[in-house]
């Protein structure tokens, strides 16, 4: 795959899921995605769980115009699906009502 670490005391627990492993992390951590709209705490969010972020990034994940964590944690695992090649998901449906959208 790569030759980048894998820091496994960081990111041990989102290795351990089936879908990342070590190869997933390694690509969600060359593999750059835009948030649009841009937001400086889902953009950390992202950066805390491996990733890579960028304006002129191939991977876009569209999220709702907000700034709280719950929204930034799912922008953040929505990204990592997209990088691992997985299909789209919605926000959920609970999250959405918490959030009165």
């Amino acid at each position: 795959m790569s030759d980048v670490s894998v820091d496994y005391a960081r990111f041990g627990r989102q290795i351990a899921l089936p879908e990342m492993g070590p190869d997933g992390q390694r690509r969600l951590a060359i593999t750059a995605v835009r948030f649009e709209p841009s937001n400086a705490v889902l953009e950390e969010t992202h950066r805390r769980a491996g990733g890579l972020v960028t304006s002129d990034a191939a991977i876009v994940v569209t999220v709702p115009d907000t700034s709280s964590r719950p929204v930034a944690a799912w922008a953040s695992i929505e990204a990592a699906r997209r990088v691992l090649g997985q299909s789209p998901r919605e926000l959920p449906e609970g999250l959405r009502a918490r959030l009165n959208f």
